[in-house]
This record gives structure tokens, sequence and C-alpha cells, in this order.
């Protein structure tokens, strides 16, 4: 090891990487100790990485902020540019996340001061565009929590391949949609990254897009929403931080906070207001909780009718309903939850359920039919959750989401319905995760008038119409999902529609795979096209442009009329 880089001398070796080196060093004339980050400008990395190096020593010799790191000196010394920082004891926040050593509350005011460092930043121009939890670096001043932002190498970078393991460009589960699209990074793309550790936080070391492979992760942060965080999870601090991190995360930069300061204040307001956690001891005791709603037959039940349970449960209730028939059709008006115990084939709920505006609804572990209309309809105004639901023979079908109700959907079966098995409408959003929609009348999933809806790793399968049809301004995207043996079009799009597919397989359909009709737009990305009896990919004449790239494999041929 080396003794000494320029006039510093070496004390030990802290990390080593492919492209150098950091030491603990001491500076003799002021007897302080330092940190000494070094690279080899003869490394495999070449001239950009030195590049990046020198433009990390300019960024910081230009700021000076309680929340940066301080630069002390910067030279070149037998073949190695070498940057002199000031030592920083203590863990970065990636370890304390992982490790729960530190509450929430203490960690989200960590990244309250990280922020004061950014608007200090971005105010002089610098965008840090590798904003994670392990460029944060937390040590403690007496009892005082202190957070300093490292790694400002990137500052001003771009890398042909953003997936690529190691790179410079940054951290790919942290970067901002509009940095992936673009390569343009910022101040917003910091944004976008801070929550990303806000949820991290909250989760206890959950990401809030997550797949197998970096290029999946792109997928997910470009296309899908994040994944959801249980009111549960904040353990210490107030349930308002949802929607701290539902804006943070928003995938247009102009609904994120808009600036670092203003993302500050949010999280040191967030914290002000009183915990979502268990109330302190009081010196009166507090009142019993409220008595479960069971509904059923048998000692357990306290409630013989679902639909009585409703009326008497007070907002945000949760239901528990016993395996048994319950043929009452229900309106639900409030925030309740509906939680069938056992086998959801065993709990049948068969005249359907509708929720009005205002309502909120968590469906879990059931199955319900209508004998006459839909399953579960939600009204204008009305939201619904749903898990491990079983959404089947009803002729109007299985769920129909009216203008501007949102609907989220995990390991559901929409199946054997007489119309759609799920109906997006005009504005309706929708995240569709795990589940199958098959044997429907018409279509698996029909979406129009300007609906969203993101399918992952879904089954669209032997639909008697089309898989999935989207018109009107409509935008489908599938995800690691199979459109297969349907008798219609695997996918058909019209008037105005977008179709996007990743990693998605498109086989032994009746008819053609996909149709794209004048006006709509399709997007392929890894995806198999293969043993449809008409056809692969059949374009309108306008639509010969379409962004189909060379890893896709469509075995039955593009058409055109």
């Amino acid at each position: 090891m080396r003794t000494k880089i320029g006039k510093f001398e070496i004390l030990r070796l802290l990390g080593k990487g492919s492209m150098g080196e950091v030491y603990l060093g001491l500076d003799p004339g002021l007897g302080r100790e330092v940190a000494i980050k070094t690279i080899h400008r003869d490394s495999v990395f070449g001239t950009e990485s030195a590049t990046q190096f020198d433009r990390e020593a300019k960024a910081l010799a230009a700021m000076n902020h309680p929340n940066i790191v301080t630069l002390y000196d910067y030279g070149t010394d037998e073949g190695s540019s070498y940057l002199v920082m000031e030592y920083l004891e203590g863990a970065d926040l990636a370890t304390l996340i992982e490790g729960r050593s530190m509450g929430q509350r203490e960690l989200l005011e960590v990244l309250a001061q990280v922020c004061d460092g950014l608007a200090y930043a971005h105010d002089r121009g610098f965008v840090h565009r590798d904003l994670k939890p392990g460029n944060v670096r937390v040590v403690l001043l007496g009892t005082r929590i202190h957070a300093k932002l490292l790694d400002f190498g990137i500052a001003a970078a771009t890398c042909a391949d953003p997936t690529a393991q190691g790179s410079w460009v940054g951290t790919v589960s942290y970067m901002a949609p509009e940095y992936l699209g673009s390569g343009k990074a910022t101040p917003g793309s910091d944004l976008f990254a801070i929550g990303v550790a806000i949820y991290e936080i909250l989760s206890g070391g959950r990401k809030p897009f997550t797949a197998d492979t970096p290029a999946g992760v792109i997928n997910a942060i470009l296309r899908l929403p994040p994944a959801g965080l249980d009111p549960g999870e904040l353990r210490d601090v107030p349930g308002g931080f949802l929607e701290i991190v539902a804006r943070s995360l928003a995938k247009d930069p102009a609904e994120r906070y808009p600036t670092a300061a203003a993302l500050a204040s949010a999280i040191r307001s967030g914290l002000s207001a009183p915990s979502s956690g268990p109330a302190p001891a009081a010196v009166e005791a507090a009142p019993a909780p409220a008595k479960q709603i069971v509904v059923g037959r048998g000692p357990r039940a306290n409630c013989l009718s679902l639909r009585v349970a409703l009326r008497q449960a007070p907002p945000s209730a949760t239901i528990l309903v016993l395996p048994g028939l319950y043929k009452e059709s229900l309106v639900v008006d409030k925030a309740v939850t509906i939680q069938g115990e056992g086998d959801a084939e065993g709990i049948l709920i068969p005249e359907g359920i509708t929720v009005e505006a205002g309502g909120d609804l968590s469906l879990v572990n059931v199955t319900v039919e209508n004998s006459w209309g839909v399953a579960l309809r939600l009204l204008p105004g009305a939201q619904a959750r749903a898990k491990d639901v079983c959404f089947q023979e009803a002729p109007a079908g299985g769920v129909e989401l009216g203008p501007g109700t949102t609907g989220d959907f995990l390991r559901c079966r929409f199946n054997g319905n007489g119309s759609a098995g799920l109906l997006a409408m005009e504005g309706s959003r929708s995240t569709v995760e795990d589940c199958e929609l098959a044997g429907n009348q018409l279509t698996g999933l029909h979406a129009c008038g300007g609906a969203r809806v993101q399918l992952r790793a879904c089954r669209i399968v032997a639909n008697l119409g089309i898989g999935v049809s989207a018109v009107d301004a409509a935008d489908v995207s599938l995800d690691l999902c199979e459109l297969g043996r349907n008798q219609g079009p695997g996918m058909l799009l019209d008037r105005g529609a977008a179709g996007r597919l990743a990693q998605s397989f498109v086989t032994g359909g009746r008819s053609l795979g996909i149709q794209c009709r004048q006006g709509a737009s399709l997007s392929l990305e890894g995806c198999l096209v293969e043993g449809n009896a008409l056809g692969g990919v059949l374009l309108a004449h306008e639509n010969l442009t379409q962004a189909m790239g060379p890893d896709n494999r469509i075995l039955d041929g593009i058409l055109h009329y």
C-alpha cells in the first residue's frame, strides 16, 4: 500500500473499486484526518471516468454547505488523480435502512437535510444524478443526527448504456422516468430519487419499482405505478407520508414538489403531525376497541347479513366474512374492507357489489358474481382494491370502472363473464398484477375514453372474443403478460388508442396476434408473436413506423393494409 499521496500521509485503506481506492489519510500540516479518493487515469474505464472525477472536484469546489461533503484539495500523483475531503465517521443511509437500527423519523430527518443540501446545489446549477442512500453519510454530532451528501461525480455525465452494472451514470432504481426516457436529468430527477429513498425508509428496505433485470426495472419506472405501501408499515410516522411518497414518485416532473426546499418542508411538516403509530399510554384507560364485525353462521359470527354489516360498520372498518353464500346485493358508500376467511371459492356474493361516489372498498379473498348485471361496479368518484378475488359469471361484465374511478387488482380472476372481464371507462385508472382474464364473451379487457390500464404478469387467455381491446385514446401497457388462445385478435387498438407490450407473449390465437387500426399506436419490446392463425401484427398503412425494435420475435409476420 502507498504511504503518501501528494502531501498527505496514508493511514489505511477504507475501500477499493475497479477504478481506484479510498484511503484514510492525515494532513501533516493541520494534523487532521481526511478521506482521500483516488482514480487511476489509465484504468479500463478510460478518459470518461477521469473526466467525471475532474467534474466532481469542480462541483464540490463550487459548493460550501453543511449537508454537502467538504473538499479540501485536488491533484494528481503517480498517475492517479485524487480528491481530499473531510473524513466522516458514521454509516451510510443504505446501511441504516437495511439494519433498521434507527427509527423512521430519524431517517426521514436525514432526507430532509439531504434536500437542504440539494436545494443549495440546484440553486448553483448542479444536478446530482446519482442520489441514493448509499451516497448519504450519516454522522452524530453529539446527540444530533447530521447528513452529508457525497459523490457528485456524474453531476453532468451521460452514458450510452444506463443498464450497465457499475456504470457511473447512476443507479437504475433511483432514475426518474424523464431521465430514462431522454438522458436529460433535471432537479426534479433528484427529487424522484428522494421519493424512492422515502419509500425505502417506510417499507423497511423495499424499492417501489422492482424486476428481475435492469431492463425490467426501467420498464417499471416508465410504465408502472410504485408498489403499494401498507399504512401499517408507517410504524412511527403520520399517514400523510403516503401522499408525500406519491407526489415525489409522480411520472410527470411537473406533478412533483417544485423544489428540494419544498420537499424538505413537506417532510418536516409531515414529521410534526401526530404519529400514525400506537398512542402512548395515558393516565386514564383508553376506550375498549370496537368489536370486530364477523359475518356468517356459527359461534364466532355476530352478524348474519353482509348488507347489515356494511350499514353498521364505521368508516375504515374491516368486516370478516366466514365461508357461505351471501345472496344480497351490496352497496358501499364509505371506506371499508370486506375480507373473506378461508378459500375464496367458499365465500360467494352472487348479487354483485356497487361502490358509490366517495366509497373506498378493499375486497379480499371472496368470489363475486351477478346473475343479471356486473359483478363489481364502481360509480364515478369511487375507488377499489381487490386481492385474491374471483369476478365471474356476470352477463354484463366482471368489473366495470366508471368514469374517473380507480381500481387496483392483485392475483384476481376475471373469468367467464358475458361481456368484458374488466371494463375501464372514461378517465379511469387501473393496475392489474398477476391476474387471469379468461373465458369472457367479448373481451378480456376493454379500455376506452382515455382510460389508463397497466397490466403486469397477467394471463389474458381463451377469451371468446378479443384478448385486450383499447379505443378512443385509451392507454394500455402490458409487461410480462401472456395473450394466448383468444378467438379474436390478441390485442386490438383503434381510434387513437396506445398499446405497449414489453417481454410479453402473443401466441396461439384463432385470429390476428395484434391489430393496430388507423390513428392507434403500438410499441413492442422483447415480445414473441407466434402461432396466430391469421398473422402476427396487422398495421394500417399510416402506422408503418410503429415502434417495434429488433429484440422482438414476430414469427407470424407483419401485415399492412
